[in-house]
């Protein structure tokens, strides 16, 4: 990645790299299941953050992320933003962004969002009111069980690990907060 994006330097000490002074910024593109890790380590550095997807694989190292980034915002939030912790920090809600750039800034490589025919689509979309519904078909092709991306430990998985870039698409698209209802019978 260093090399295709013209990177002044690139090294693999993490250490070094997120104590570095000169640096404000980190960008992740590891294996999957090192990137909380270095997440973690970037924002409790205090750098801005881009992650590829996904942003890391089970629930607990989330809740960790949540945590080390509310705790890089806290300097500059009020107690009741600090306790509430919802919406105002929702992907792509855009509140709780820092635009000036004192505060790390955290982002997962969601790329299919910021293609031109998605753009379009986006566009388009701009003029419906009311709930969206879609539905989304994928034709990928098969991975060998074998390969390091199936094991969910290491890679995640498919979900994790590929159908996060539809169910970011499609929550782009609709423009809402994702809700989930469920029953059993």
């Amino acid at each position: 990645a260093g090399r295709k994006f013209g990177f002044d330097e690139t090294t693999t000490d993490s250490d070094r790299i997120f104590s570095d002074e000169r640096s404000d910024a980190g960008v992740i593109s590891t294996r999957h299941d090192s990137h909380a890790h270095f997440v973690l380590q970037a924002l409790k550095a205090g750098k801005h953050v881009f992650v590829e997807k996904p942003l890391c694989l089970t629930l607990d190292e989330l809740a960790e992320i949540e945590g080390a980034y509310i705790d890089a915002l806290t300097p500059a939030l009020s107690q009741g933003e600090r306790e509430y912790r919802g919406e105002a920090f929702s992907p792509g809600g855009g509140e709780g962004i820092d635009y000036a750039g004192t505060r790390p800034l955290l982002m997962v490589g969601f790329n299919r969002r910021f293609s031109p025919l998605v753009q379009k689509m986006k566009a388009l979309l701009a003029g419906v009111k009311g709930p969206k519904s879609f539905v989304m078909t994928v034709n990928a092709g098969a991975i060998p069980a074998d390969h390091w991306t199936q094991d969910p430990e290491i890679g995640g998985g498919r979900i994790i690990g590929e159908a996060c870039h539809f169910i970011d698409l499609l929550r782009y698209l609709a423009d809402h907060p994702i809700t989930a209802y469920s029953q059993s019978g």
